[in-house]
């Protein structure tokens, strides 16, 4: 097997890790019930993160190193073009995922300034925070950013 099919394999691998680890988290993240009880039978999408966090940084890797070959190959306006296209996309996407941590935010009661708030009690990292950080503004991030990098030292480099 040739090193690209071999790097192709791993970035597929790492897509399908992180699409599964990014779902299960999320269906694990608990909303808040009616009566305002909070569960504090532990947070079970934790074992989850190792695999999201990792899969994602492998995506980067490889995503990239698969980029920066296919862009070689092509002129450098598809580099410009690729960097602009997928700049617009990400800040639209860091757009969502901000709006989307307020609302959460909002959802628990407010930040660690309001008395009331699920974070003071529970903290950042909770079973109804999960969502904040793996979602689906963050799952396209990670897809995204390989392209951003590649085309930007396709461009920075001399080839």
């Amino acid at each position: 097997m040739t090193k690209n099919r071999k790097n192709t394999l791993v970035l597929v691998l790492s897509i399908l890790v992180c699409m599964i680890s990014f779902l299960i988290i999320n269906l694990l993240n608990f909303n808040i019930p009616e009566n305002g009880n909070r569960s504090g039978n532990g947070n079970l999408a934790l074992a989850g993160y190792p695999f999201a966090i990792a899969s994602a940084i492998s995506i980067l890797i490889f995503g990239s190193l698969l980029c920066i070959k296919l862009l070689r190959r092509l002129s450098r306006v598809w580099s410009i073009v690729s960097l602009l296209i997928f700049i617009t996309i990400q800040v639209l996407l860091y757009e969502g995922f901000v709006n989307h941590f307020y609302k959460k935010i909002d959802y628990l009661g407010g930040g660690p300034k309001e008395l009331s708030s699920f974070i003071i009690d529970m903290g950042w990292v909770n079973t109804y925070t999960n969502d904040m950080y793996f979602n689906v503004y963050s799952f396209f991030t990670v897809l995204v950013l390989p392209i951003i990098i590649s085309s930007l030292i396709r461009l920075i480099k001399k080839a």
